[in-house]
């Protein structure tokens, strides 16, 4: 025998060990040579023994080290005598006193079995995966092959989880090892619950001849025995169950075919492709095959004939070893039938491969042993080699692990000692997991299945636990393997590396040429212009789309679509489908041309699918189009004469209504003959039909003709029956009083009667409006305030008269004359307030506020304290105002000189009532000739302009008010100016003789102001003033020339004082030309809202058109300005401004700062980050802000700067969006109460700034309607201010939103807070601002440390202590928010307490708010005394003062961090830096474990500190003997 040279060296070594320890095992190795190609000898005798003999191995944990003497009985068992031989060798083994037997043959092991019985000597098999081998009658003999049974269990339980439902098998019953295991395959195939496809009754017919068992059974086609299922203990039911198919091989292969060679039986091809048809028959291919034929390749030449489209594909070995098919298969003639690309993820399986990873306790693991064998033997070991190293494994740690000491022992004893180490084994190898069964078989581990790869060679996939590499799955169709026909494209999974299917080219796309094999390919997609018909798949060319159809490239992908409705296309178009013209329309899909609209129908645009009735028709009722109509439409005059419908296509009769300027009108309430009749003055008239309605009505089934409502400005009486006209229409003082669109008859708010002048019983008129009297302050405060002004002014005119003669005169005549200028010209203005235009703001409110400088007592709200005052009382008590003030002048001189004592002189009192007269002459003269005001009325009739329910020269209280009026007028007005004229007529005489000063000095108040020489400009000024009183009275009815005789006189006046330069100080006579540019100012500012009447001549039309003039050259100004401004600013800089309360919520606005930018890219305006800003928010909240959000607080609304950031936005139609925090918002008392929150110099402050009270009062109204965002700011609930957030963006315009964010946020719970973070932090969660304040910190902290911060709720805390001290003790920082009133909070107190002393070093305090106090002395004596907190109250948190004083103490031992709150952005960043230096290594830190307190130990001294930002304030702290050690 040849003995290798490597063989040499491992015997070598062998004999050396054996000369030094002579304990050895005797083994014989029972070798069939006629199978040396199978690896058993060379896996054991040349490769195992050797290696562990070097090593040596020790029995039952013993030291000695013993080996194996291994002697080798080869013989040729292909011989008859092979029994015999395989006999001799079993008892030459007895001779020698063998302990163990390692049989490495795969025939004549039953013979081996029973001569090795009968000596009791163990035999161990490297094969025996025959399980019907294996008895009870050999307990000596072991296996180490598993069952070949299962080689395909694995697969199909694979081919189960991957949802495959159907399996063919088909089998050879030649050779027993594929005919068991096709019996096996249909077991594990019901196993796993799959679909058996058998043979067919027509099948058994033509083939049964070919098999040995298949036959027909009850009408039904079967294959194989019922006793082949029973002694494999299955049960299968053969005669009632689907079977496998089967072939006898030696009955159909040609003679001479080596079923197990490489070669391919057309015979054998001819018999399967037989099968495929048959399993086709039932319904298609299956999704798996399990071939067990001897000759499998040629079954897999038979399924590539038939592209039999399986996805997992089984097969067994054509010869013993790893041949499996798919290695390249032979024709007769030696041409290539099968290759790699034909067999690519078929699936084999086996007993082990080479590259499964197990442990191993002699080779350490498979993976070392293969690198060993590979040195050894320049490849890789074969599964048989591998089993009969498991053998020798088997015995040797077998004894190892599991046996005693042999010494001593008989031979018996010995080999017993053998076979009960062997069958104990259960341990893993490079073989896998040994057991052996009770019939001693392993079965310590599945089969291994492996698959053949891109590369050609086979890795093991299954089971996964020992899998080398990922399974592959599906197979590749034979399309995809072959190359895929045109029409259709190679691709499939992604995971894998090949195409699996060729897939029919989808609609819209073909291939014109094959696939290459296993290569992917795609489908083109046709051109634009031509393509496929929809649904058709599968195509080689694209074609020309049809008539009414078209493929436009991209958009179609290559299909030739319908026409789209709206569209046609010709049959000899070369484009594609175009889209209607106008008047034409396509209601249907496909068409060539498209149709003309109907009669009375039409449409403007292109592309439609219908036409719309054109306004004044209505559909007809027999179209039945849903949208639109295809008929001719019917006309609304001939129902309803001068009848429209409101809008285009109108379906029904009734949807012709009256327009807009018309209303449905009777001749009487007894006619049903109706006609559109213009609205006229004074009436708005909307047209249509009401929506809702009570009272009576023509037709209870159809909404009633829309009535007139009234005007703006104008109050309308109600109809006398419906369709009538209204019973009186007067004009009204103010649009207020009047605002319109309210049903005829009826008045806004407490205001009734004729004009809505008349208020309700307990009300009063402001001026505008009727409001309650309710409230005694709110009544009382304007009659203070007037008698307070009206001491004032008298002590200033006694003052000024008995000074006037003093030093200083020049001063105090700068100041005097400053003051008589804008007493003037506030009264002028008053004045124009008087001419019939429609003022806007701020005229509009200036007009009401300067109304008592005209002497009107509805400032003092008569109606609270004489019940309602009529027009005639109201003008009554305004000519007693004059002589009150004059008789409390008198009085006030009466009392200087009789009770005071003090000189008074006649010339001293002539002044003072002169410079009343003069300071209030405009009015005066405006209150004589008020009665004669009158301004026409829609109806005919003419009401007075002061009270429009008085009908001038109808009314008795109109006649009353004339005679009243004479004694003003002539004992006032005329009288004055009559003295004026006389003075100045005398004072250049008066002068020039003897006793003029006395004269200068009595008329003083008239000519003091100017300088001597332009004494006569007391005339030119009173008689200005007489003008401007009377101009607007004397020309009510005609605007025009109001404005055009105000502007001569106004402007005559302005250059004759510039020319003459009147006034005695020069100061004087700038202010005087300033003011009466102001007054042009206005008067054509006025003249720009006149509502001009053309009919009144040429000369008001030639006025009318200067101003237009004016007014045109504005308007390109205003559009070159509004041009540029959009050249230059696109777009606005913010999407958001944040408007909120400083002091309320500051901090929630920075919250929510950051919360938006989480949900949107775009900017968000903070005042507190924005500064350079600051001076032109106005402008940003209305110009460059997307959206205004509101966060109302208790003082927002209050708040001048926030009232006009929402009045401004609402002026210009910037969204505005709401959010109410804990219910704040908008109210009625509130917008009642707006002008008096602000003093008028705020108010003047806001003016400057743009925004009018009106705006602020418009904007709050409209606001006040809307439906705010609810935020409930206790606790700091992150969820509710994450959803009132989400709900703001929501209803935001035009913001650019983030696609993924915390879509945990986005989209998803809030989650919770973390209890066992490294950071908690304790704070004021119930007050507002305080627990926003900690979120902002939470929040920019764990953005900066990428560490959680739990926030902790004292209020929720406290209810379960021993858990809040868990999470003192697990966080490494404990972070305390210092806010005002924190330390006062008794549940902060019990929570703060409860931290255990080991921990509280971990304690930093941050003071975020600037009114926090720091305990002082008083503070500590106070907490001492029970003063802050009870007893009771800290007993329910399981402390005393005593705890809480020692936490406080222990608090304020450490510097505090600071967070300005209400800081901009880079403060806070820049603060939070700061803290990142304390806390980082502070969470770095290991935790503090904690430990049991120790009362007794006194405390080193603690230094009190006070934080950095508080730099020289005392705390004042416990003495040292009082605190715990554990505090320090």
């Amino acid at each position: 025998m040849t003995i290798r040279g490597g063989h040499k060296m491992w015997l070598l070594l062998s004999v050396v060990i054996g000369m030094v320890e002579s304990a050895t095992v005797k083994v014989m190795m029972l070798h069939n040579s006629f199978q040396a190609n199978a690896g058993w000898k060379e896996g054991f005798y040349d490769f195992f023994v050797p290696y562990v003999n070097i090593q040596g191995f020790t029995i039952a944990g013993g030291t000695e080290k013993h080996t194996l003497d291994v002697s080798l009985c080869e013989e040729d068992l292909s011989t008859a005598d092979a029994s015999t031989k395989v006999t001799a060798c079993v008892n030459q083994a007895e001779a020698q006193g063998v302990d163990a037997i390692v049989v490495g043959t795969s025939s004549y092991n039953d013979d081996v079995k029973t001569a090795a019985e009968a000596y009791g000597i163990p035999n161990l098999h490297c094969s025996g995966g025959n399980p019907m081998s294996w008895t009870a009658a050999t307990p000596h003999a072991f296996g180490l092959h598993l069952p070949f049974p299962w080689y395909s269990r694995g697969p199909i339980r694979q081919a189960a989880l991957l949802e495959l439902k159907t399996v063919v098998v088909i089998r050879n019953y030649d050779w027993g090892f594929p005919r068991i295991s096709a019996v096996a395959a249909m077991e594990w195939s019901l196993e796993s619950s799959m679909q058996i496809i058998g043979p067919t009754l027509a099948w058994c017919q033509r083939w049964a001849n070919k098999t040995t068992t298949c036959g027909i059974q009850n009408g039904n086609c079967r294959c194989g025995t019922q006793s082949e299922f029973d002694n494999m203990g299955y049960k299968y039911n053969v005669a009632d169950m689907p079977s496998f198919y089967e072939v006898s091989e030696a009955l159909v292969v040609e003679p001479g075919f080596d079923t197990r060679g490489p070669g391919i039986s057309p015979a054998l091809v001819e018999f399967v492709e037989g099968i495929i048809q048959d399993v086709r028959s039932q319904g298609g291919d299956p999704d798996m095959v399990v071939n067990w034929l001897a000759a499998a390749r040629s079954g897999l030449m038979a399924m590539m004939n038939q592209k039999f489209g399986y996805r997992m594909y089984f097969g067994g070995p054509n010869y013993p070893g790893t041949a499996w098919n798919g290695y390249e298969t032979y024709w007769a003639n030696g041409s290539v039938a099968l290759g790699q690309d034909q067999a690519l993820y078929n699936i084999g399986g086996g007993q082990w491969h080479h590259e499964m990873g197990f442990s191993d306790p002699i080779f350490g693991s498979s993976a070392q042993m293969k690198a060993v064998f590979i040195q050894q033997f320049g490849k890789n070991p074969g599964y048989d080699a591998a089993a009969c190293m498991a053998a020798g494994i088997s015995i040797t740690f077998g004894l190892q692990k599991y046996g005693q000491a042999l010494d001593g022992l008989t031979l018996a004893q010995r080999r017993e000692e053998i076979r009960m180490s062997v069958g104990t084994l259960n341990d893993e190898t490079l073989y896998g997991m040994i057991r052996f069964n009770r019939f001693n078989q392993n079965n310590g581990r599945m089969s291994v299945n492996w698959q053949i790869l891109e590369d050609g060679d086979t890795r093991p996939v299954l089971p996964p636990e020992a899998a080398a590499t990922p399974f592959r799955f599906p197979s590749p169709s034979w399309e995809a393997r072959l190359g895929c026909p045109v029409g259709t494209y190679a691709g499939g999974t992604a995971t894998l590396d090949v195409p699996t299917q060729c897939i029919l080219c989808p609609e819209g796309r073909f291939r014109d040429s094959m696939s290459q094999g296993l290569n992917f390919s795609e489908c083109q997609q046709c051109p634009e212009g031509v393509g496929t018909l929809p649904g058709v798949t599968g195509s080689t060319e694209c074609s020309s789309c049809p008539a009414g159809r078209y493929q436009n490239g991209e958009s179609d992908r290559g299909v030739c679509n319908q026409c789209p409705l709206g569209t046609a296309r010709a049959g000899t178009s070369t484009g594609g489908c175009s889209l209607c013209d106008s008047e034409t329309y396509a209601d249907e899909r496909g068409l060539d041309e498209c149709k003309p609209c109907p009669a009375r129908s039409s449409q403007s645009d292109v592309g439609q699918t219908f036409c719309l009735c054109d306004v004044g028709s209505y559909k007809d009722p027999e179209d039945a189009t849903p949208i639109g109509t295809v008929q001719s439409c019917l006309a609304c005059e001939l129902i309803l004469p001068g009848s429209t419908t409101l809008y285009p296509s109108s379906k029904y009769s009734h949807e012709c209504v009256c327009p807009a300027g018309t209303f449905w009108h009777r001749t009487s309430a007894t006619t049903n003959v109706a006609e559109c009749k213009e609205c006229g003055t004074g009436l708005n008239c909307k047209g249509g039909r009401v929506t809702s309605s009570g009272g009576r009505r023509l037709n209870a089934t159809i909404p009633p003709h829309q009535p007139p409502l009234q005007s703006v400005g104008y109050s309308a009486g109600a109809q006398p029956y419906e369709g009538g006209d209204p019973a009186y229409i007067v004009e009204c003082s103010s649009s207020v009083r009047c605002p319109g669109d309210l049903p005829l008859g009826e008045c806004p708010g407490n205001n009734r009667g004729k004009g809505c002048l008349t208020c309700l019983p307990n009300n009063y008129d402001d001026g505008s409006t009727c409001l309650t009297c309710e409230g005694g302050t709110f009544t009382i405060w304007p009659l203070f305030v007037a008698l307070i002004a009206a001491v004032v002014l008298v002590l200033v005119l006694y003052k000024f008269a008995t000074k006037v003669d003093k030093p200083h005169r020049d001063s105090l005549m700068t100041v005097t004359i400053g003051a008589g200028l804008a007493i003037a010209t506030v009264q002028t203005l008053s004045a124009f307030s008087k001419v019939e235009v429609q003022w806007v703001e701020p005229l509009k409110t200036l007009r009401g506020f300067l109304s008592f400088l005209t002497f009107d007592i509805g400032i003092l709200r008569p109606g609270c304290w004489f019940g309602n005052v009529d027009p005639l009382q109201n003008y009554i008590g305004s000519l007693m105002m004059y002589p009150m003030g004059a008789g409390a002048v008198m009085l006030v001189f009466a009392i200087a000189k009789y009770v005071l004592k003090k000189e008074i002189t006649l010339n001293q009192v002539i002044n003072a009532q002169g410079l009343i007269v003069s300071a209030v002459f405009i009015a005066l003269t405006f209150l004589a000739v008020k009665p004669f005001q009158c301004v026409g009325n829609p109806d005919g009739t003419s009401s007075l302009a002061a009270f429009r329910d008085v009908i001038c020269w109808e009314n008795a209280d109109h006649f009353a008010m004339v005679g009243l009026s004479l004694l003003p007028f002539f004992g006032g007005v005329v009288t004055f100016m009559g003295l004026v004229i006389w003075a100045v007529i005398q004072y250049p005489m008066k002068v020039a003789k003897p006793g003029g000063v006395n004269f200068v000095k009595r008329w003083n108040f008239m000519f003091a102001r100017f300088s001597p020489t332009a004494y006569y400009f007391a005339f030119v000024l009173n008689m200005r003033n007489l003008l401007i009183g009377l101009i607007p009275v004397l020309l009510v009815e005609f605007a025009e020339l109001q404005f055009i005789f105000l502007t001569i006189t106004v402007s005559v006046y302005t250059v004759l004082q510039a020319r003459i330069w009147p006034w005695r100080t020069s100061m004087s006579n700038y202010m005087d030309s300033c003011l009466a540019l102001f007054l042009i100012t206005v008067i054509v500012v006025g003249s720009m809202l006149l509502d001009f009447d053309v009919q009144r001549g040429t000369v008001f039309i030639q006025i009318i058109l200067m101003i237009g003039t004016v007014l045109a050259f504005i308007g390109l100004v205003f559009l070159f300005g509004m041009a540029t401004y959009r050249a230059y600013r696109p777009s606005r800089t913010y999407g958001i401004f944040l408007s909120h309360h400083k002091l309320g919520a500051a901090v929630l606005s920075r919250w929510w700062k950051m919360m938006l930018s989480e949900h949107i890219k775009d900017k968000v305006f903070l005042d507190s980050d924005d500064v350079n800003k600051l001076d032109a928010i106005i402008d940003v909240t209305a110009w460059d802000s997307q959206n205004v959000v509101v966060l109302m607080t208790q003082e927002t609304l209050k708040r001048m700067w926030c009232a006009a950031e929402i009045a401004s936005a609402w002026a210009a139609n910037t969204n505005i969006v709401l959010v109410s925090c804990d219910g704040n918002g908008f109210s009625d008392e509130l917008i009642q109460s707006l002008p008096s929150l602000w003093t008028e110099e705020q108010q003047a402050t806001l003016a400057n700034a743009g925004v009018t009270m009106k705006m602020i009062v418009d904007s709050y109204e409209g606001l006040k309607v809307r439906t705010p965002i609810g935020l409930n700011r206790k606790g700091a609930k992150s969820d509710e201010h994450e959803h009132a957030v989400q709900l703001a963006v929501s209803q935001c315009k035009g913001l650019s939103k983030r696609m993924f964010g915390k879509m945990a946020r986005s989209s998803s719970t809030p989650q919770a807070e973390d209890a066992s973070s490294g950071m908690v932090m304790l704070g004021d969660l119930t007050t507002p601002e305080s627990g926003s304040c900690c979120k902002v910190i939470q929040s920019m902290l764990q953005s900066k440390l990428q560490e959680s911060v739990a926030v902790l709720d004292p209020e929720i805390e406290v209810s379960n202590l021993d858990a809040l001290s868990e999470k003192y003790a697990n966080a490494k920082v404990i972070l305390v928010i210092l806010t005002q009133g924190l330390l006062q909070d008794a549940l902060f107190a019990g929570a703060l307490a409860t931290c255990p002393v080991e921990v509280r070093g971990n304690l930093v305090p941050i003071k975020a708010d600037e009114n926090f106090i720091y305990p002082d002395p008083v503070f500590w004596e106070k907490l001492a005394a029970g003063q802050i907190f009870s007893a009771t109250q800290l007993a329910t948190y399981n402390t005393d003062f005593e705890g809480v004083r020692a936490a406080y103490a222990r608090l304020f031992n450490v510097l505090a961090l600071k967070f300005t709150s209400h800081g901009s952005e880079s403060i806070q960043s820049t603060e939070i830096q700061v803290m990142n230096g304390r806390l980082a290594p502070m969470l770095a830190a290991d935790k503090i474990a904690l430990k049991p307190a120790a009362p007794n130990k006194q405390a080193s001294t603690l230094e009190a500190v006070a934080p950095a930002s508080d730099k020289g304030k005392v705390i004042d702290v416990p003495p040292k003997e009082e605190i715990l050690e554990e505090e320090i």
